[in-house]
């Protein structure tokens, strides 16, 4: 309590003043002596007594309307606690931080995401009327749940929704903030803030935080302040699946743990599950901060569920850590197929064998010319056919059916190139028509050709090929016009084509004006062959694979389905399942479940198959379990940052004391008209 302006309270003297006039006032009814006296003495008596009760409550409002006036103009106020601001009107942006970290076990069973949330709440229902706010995470990838608005209830209503979300992802808590900043910039509302309600982790770089000049920033930490006091925390750094080098029918995972604060004294059990069962155990012994273990189990067999889980047997700071999706399959990457004679693909083979394999590794089948007219065509995704004769009317069918269906197909000649018979057999599916076999004259180089219309479009990196200006030719296939829709990729320093590259259904095809041998130039020999080569084959092929590396969560991918293939269906690690339909490629958005999700394939009608080559792993970053604490916020320019929590407020008493002072004005009023009609005796009275 206290008192805005105390001099003020002098004003208290002047209720005196009708006390003084009470005391000084003589009021009795003159004698009067006329024959009628004893009539008026009875009336007397009964006006006195009704005015003495009306006169005293009279003068006890009167003193009291002079006192709520007096300690009204002394400004009264009392101090009270809110849970945020200054009890003013503002506009507010709520960052909460929604990384992995957050899910850390503090305050008994309470995580610091709840805590944070629970705070959010309180914030929000200490806001007054006409005040705004805005909900935004600061997990990877920012996202803005509330636009800012002045219906707090809505804001309100989804922090519910919030409690029972599990924090995974990794942090970007600056992008979040600059989100922040950005829903304020338009508000009409004077104080504009935002809260930062986040764990404080170092990873977290609260200390670089900056806002704006006209915003408040505010920090409020739900994680220890020290070292001293972080609890110890063991995590999964990594499990990588790979063929056990003595036995191809089972797979060897290196699991590596990492310790955080004071490392286990004792070994850490680690496990292998997979379909609810057990498949491998092992213990990790921890040497300083870290600890590997190697589990082999038997792989599943082909087309079947490849997705797993390891798990550690600990009681940490973190549990969300403790666990880690691994896929136990024996290859993840694209399915290429090279046909020819063994002379004519070694160049090729070699190359590829040397190619930097991303996205998984390359898996590689030979074949020659005989065999080709056997091959399953749903087990390849591109295939180049170098120096093969004309294909039958069946194979090229097949071909056909492969490449409108999503596959890659690509072709080099050779002198067992039929030029008239290949058109034939093949029309349309070629990117252009080949006239002839043309001789060169040892015509060098090759230079990059056209540029496609999208920078995105996977023919684009072929043209970035190096080390083949110097190129011999001396034989080459003489294209005429391209197709519409195809690329000249690579030109000869004529001008000629020398590598297109078009589009057929779903698919792509290429065409290669020479040989990828030594027969008709020195191609292989140049320092741009093995680039060339490896860019061809991934400009082609169906981009029907998942990334080698773990997924972050959050992150969002694209799968492209397999030729032939019509619908996928995703299988998140909760056993949750979704469809994705009349589409070549799946984009895959929800993935902040940490874990290995499945994935099958169906063709038009037909039932789902497991896609073992497009599972992956989402894995949140390794940073995101070192719990320890980071630097406090700093301020910088104008920008004022500081400490959250309950703040103290004044709060006027003097609108009260004035509805008070008005409600005695008009009780003061009715008394005193009736104390006057008291004074004057009524007939009624006096006949009585």
């Amino acid at each position: 309590m206290g008192l805005e302006a105390p001099w003020a309270l002098l004003g208290a003297l002047l209720a005196a003043a009708p006390i003084v006039a009470h005391l000084a006032r003589h009021h009795d009814l003159p004698r009067i002596a006329l024959p009628t006296i004893a009539l008026l003495e009875r009336a007397q008596r009964a006006s006195r007594r009704r005015t003495r009760i009306v006169d005293l409550l009279l003068l006890l409002v009167r003193v009291a309307l002079l006192l709520a006036l007096a300690i009204g103009l002394a400004g009264p106020y009392r101090h009270v606690r809110i849970a945020y601001g200054d009890g003013a009107r503002s506009s507010v942006a709520l960052v909460l931080d929604d990384s992995l970290s957050m899910a850390r076990r503090s305050e008994g069973s309470r995580s610091a995401w709840k805590r944070a949330v629970s705070r959010a709440r309180e914030v929000i229902d200490a806001l007054p009327p006409g005040s705004e706010a805005s909900l935004l995470l600061a997990g990877q990838t920012p996202r803005v749940l509330v636009r800012r608005t002045a219906d707090l209830a809505a804001v309100d209503a989804r922090l519910d929704e919030l409690e029972a979300l599990a924090p995974t992802r990794a942090s970007a808590m600056q992008a979040a903030l600059s989100l922040a900043l950005g829903e304020l910039a338009g508000s009409l509302i004077e104080a504009r803030r935002v809260l930062v309600l986040s764990d404080g982790a170092a990873h977290e770089r609260l200390d670089a935080l900056r806002a704006t000049p006209g915003v408040r920033l505010d920090v409020e930490r739900f994680g220890p302040a020290s070292d001293a006091s972080v609890p110890a925390n063991v995590a999964i750094a990594s499990a990588d699946a790979t063929l056990d080098p003595t036995d191809a029918t089972r797979a060897s995972v290196l699991v590596t743990l990492r310790a955080f604060g004071s490392r286990p004294e004792r070994p850490v059990a680690v496990r292998l599950e997979q379909r609810g069962s057990v498949r491998a155990r092992g213990d990790a012994i921890f040497r300083d901060d870290m600890a590997t273990v190697t589990l082999v189990a038997p792989l599943p067999p082909p087309g079947t569920d490849p997705t797993a889980r390891v798990v550690i047997e600990t009681s940490d700071a973190l549990a969300a850590d403790d666990t880690r999706g691994v896929l136990l399959r024996s290859a993840g990457g694209l399915r290429f197929l090279l046909a020819g004679t063994d002379a004519s693909t070694n160049a090729v083979a070699r190359a590829l064998a040397l190619a930097p394999q991303r996205d998984g590794p390359l898996a590689i089948r030979r074949v020659d010319p005989d065999t080709l007219a056997t091959i399953d065509w749903n087990t390849v995704d591109a295939a180049l056919l170098v120096d093969m004769p004309a294909p039958s009317a069946e194979l090229a069918a097949s071909l056909r059916r492969f490449v409108e269906r999503g596959g890659g197909l690509a072709l080099a000649p050779g002198d067992a190139t039929e030029v008239r018979a290949l058109g034939d057999a093949l029309g349309k599916l070629l990117p252009a028509r080949v006239t002839h076999v043309q001789d060169t004259a040892e015509a060098p180089g090759l230079r990059p050709g056209d540029a496609p219309e999208r920078a995105d479009d996977p023919r684009a990196s072929l043209r970035d090929a190096t080390g083949l200006r110097d190129v011999r030719v001396v034989r080459r296939l003489a294209l005429d016009t391209p197709r519409e829709g195809a690329l000249v990729a690579l030109r000869f320093a004529d001008g000629a084509p020398a590598l297109v590259v078009g589009e057929a259904g779903a698919g792509r095809t290429a065409l290669v004006a020479t040989t990828l041998d030594e027969t008709w130039s020195d191609l292989p020999l140049r320092p741009g062959f093995l680039p060339l080569v490896s860019r061809l084959v991934h400009a082609i092929a169906a981009e029907s694979r998942a990334p080698a590396r773990a997924v972050l969560p959050g992150e969002t991918l694209s799968l492209g389905l397999p030729p032939g293939a019509a619908r996928l269906t995703l299988t998140d690690p909760s056993g949750a399942r979704a469809d994705f339909d009349d589409a070549r490629t799946a984009t895959i958005s929800d993935t902040a479940l940490p874990g290995a999700y499945r994935v099958e394939v169906a063709d038009e009608g037909g039932a789902p198959a497991d896609a073992t080559r497009l599972a992956f792993v989402v894995a949140p970053p390794l940073e995101e379990s070192d719990l320890r604490p980071g630097p406090d916020a700093a301020s910088q320019g104008n920008a004022e940052v500081t400490k959250a929590g309950t703040t103290g407020v004044r709060r006027s008493l003097t609108p009260w004391l004035f509805l008070l002072a008005g409600l005695l004005a008009v009780a003061e009023g009715a008394l005193r008209f009736r104390w006057r009609r008291s004074e004057t005796p009524s007939p009624r009275a006096a006949n009585a």
